[in-house]
């Protein structure tokens, strides 16, 4: 008896008209404040708006976890794998500062948060091309402004982080 409760409730997650598939899938964008630096400053509210190299380094540190979706797209923000394809992130915007992006996204399942990641341009191990690339000890949780605004003042997460 106890398995016709769960074989409904998963055929009701599975159908996208249902309300908890939406939630899942579409979750509404978390209410992040914005930030403002001390110097000059671009915000972008979508990866479209963002330089290829930047995307293309995103795509590269997110490969991991299905990708990062675009702000309002679909990602996947539990813990279940119906679809392996759809993101566990979801990007929620972009700053530019001085010589840095931040990144901020959302990561889905139980460990579900905001986060940010710096990248800065440069050249990578043996490459002679200039490209971004993730910088270590840049993932912070929590107030990302605050966190942002620490890596520029020389802060960096823990190992692992």
């Amino acid at each position: 008896m106890l398995l016709v409760p769960i074989i409904f409730s998963l055929l009701q997650a599975a159908d996208p008209s249902s309300a908890a598939w939406k939630e899942r899938h579409f979750p509404s964008m978390p209410n992040v404040p914005e930030c403002s630096f001390t110097k000059p400053f671009r915000q972008v509210g979508s990866m479209a708006d963002l330089p290829e190299q930047v995307r293309a380094e995103l795509v590269g540190f997110f490969a991991g976890s299905c990708g990062l979706a675009d702000a309002n797209g679909e990602f996947n923000s539990t813990d279940v794998a119906e679809n392996k394809r759809v993101p566990r992130a979801r990007f929620v915007r972009a700053y530019l500062t001085e010589d840095v992006w931040f990144i901020w996204w959302e990561s889905g399942g139980v460990g579900r948060g905001l986060n940010t990641l710096a990248l800065k341009q440069g050249r990578g191990k043996g490459s002679e091309v200039e490209a971004y690339h993730a910088e270590p000890g840049s993932i912070f949780t929590g107030d990302l402004c605050a966190g942002s605004k620490a890596f520029l003042a020389g802060a960096r997460a823990a190992p692992g982080f």
